[in-house]
């Protein structure tokens, strides 16, 4: 994925409009190889609280293959906000399961 995408992707991870979709609170990016890796955690988000990290390999969410970029971002986006998901990452070269309760996007402060 071109980096270029890399901030639409996040904006998409953190979109709150009607219907109150899902967020966790990363920013993503398919690397060359095409593993989906978390480039940024959000401070005070679902994902910071479930112990999500820069550099965590995302391979499965609630037990399917991460796919496409687009359609990982619309399993979060489709999932109630305190709802749970289980992520299956890898970390230091070690798997390791998730569990992320899902949030909304905080408010800006307008």
């Amino acid at each position: 994925m071109s980096a270029c995408l890399a901030p639409m992707v996040a904006a998409a991870l953190m979109f709150c409009g009607e219907g109150e979709p899902g967020y966790i609170g990363v920013q993503i990016k398919k690397d060359d190889g095409g593993a989906v890796t978390i480039q940024m955690v959000m401070a005070d988000s679902p994902a910071e609280k479930a112990g999500l990290k820069e550099e965590d390999v995302i391979l499965k969410l609630n037990g399917e293959e991460v796919g496409d970029l687009p359609g990982f971002v619309q399993k979060i986006k489709d999932t109630k906000p305190g709802d749970e998901i289980k992520l299956l990452i890898k970390r230091d070269g070690k798997e390791m399961e998730v569990k992320v309760k899902v949030g909304k996007k905080p408010d800006s402060g307008a």
